[in-house]
């Protein structure tokens, strides 16, 4: 009976328009609805993270550029979690480096283009996501080809790049991931162009946690404080904003005293390690 009721309300809500939840994932009029069979399928992820934010996932254009080792695991979890679309734009070809780390290729494909030796790979994990494979580079993408995408990745780009690709994403409101990674060393830069969510809270956690801040003000503030007459929100709607890659580079000094910066000992110990083994 549950799964009936779940079915049905794909059906009822399926065009049923969302608010945005920031990221570039706004819904348009006509957004595809889940059918019964993806309903089924999704079941489980749907339990967990619920019927409205798979409807999104389903009707989300991602472009994934460079698929090596961490854009290659991404992919698989996109494609098997049910997104709509994922674009995968790639111009190198395969090596023998990339076997290590691409468990979408052969050792037969090496020489080939890396992109389209692994796109029918990608296809077989879920038949119902369009996967559309690109051989180009993206710096030969205009903003007018990216700005209708709702997710880019991208991996393997240079700072001019990246920079770039992050004011074109702020602009048209597209979420915008970079990654990379080195031997022992990675990086993943996220941003959101800001976005809000809210906070659900039953009214015993409500109740608790009044109760935790009357209990931490000192005795005359209480005094202060019981004749105010206070409205705690239900469902308390926090904002979360991100500056651009470009401001994170031109106008933090990173050898301000404050910044975290790791000990140059550490970098000789690594290197004493890989000398040693």
């Amino acid at each position: 009976e549950g799964t009936k009721k779940r079915k049905v309300e794909v059906a009822a809500h399926g065009k049923e328009p969302r608010p945005s939840g920031g990221g570039g994932l706004s819904v348009e009029e006509g957004e595809r609805a889940l059918s019964e069979e993806e309903a089924a399928l999704y079941d489980r992820q749907i339990r967990l993270w619920g019927l409205d934010a798979q409807k999104r996932m389903r009707n989300a254009r991602v472009l994934l550029f460079s698929l090596r080792g961490i854009l290659t695991e991404v992919c698989k979890n996109l494609v098997l979690a049910g997104v709509g679309s994922v674009t995968i734009m790639d111009s190198a070809h395969v090596s023998m480096t990339d076997l290590s780390a691409q468990f979408f290729l052969h050792e037969t494909e090496v020489g080939s283009k890396r992109a389209e030796a692994a796109v029918p790979r990608i296809k077989a994990l879920n038949p119902k996501v369009e996967v559309v494979c690109e051989v180009v580079d993206i710096e030969s993408k205009h903003e007018q080809e990216l700005q209708t995408f709702d997710v880019i990745c991208v991996s393997g780009c240079n700072l001019k790049t990246l920079t770039r690709l992050d004011s074109i994403c702020r602009k048209h409101g597209i979420a915008f991931y970079s990654t990379d990674s080195y031997g022992l060393y990675a990086y993943v830069y996220a941003d959101l162009n800001g976005h809000n969510y809210a906070l659900e809270e039953s009214k015993d956690d409500q109740e608790k946690k009044k109760q935790a801040e009357e209990a931490a003000q000192p005795t005359l503030k209480k005094a202060r404080t019981d004749f105010v007459a206070t409205v705690e929100p239900v469902n308390p709607v926090l904002s979360v904003t991100s500056s651009s890659l470009e401001d994170l580079v031109t106008r933090i000094n990173w050898a301000h005293p404050t910044m975290r910066r790791v000990s140059k000992q550490f970098f000789a110990l690594q290197g004493i390690y890989f000398s040693i083994f």
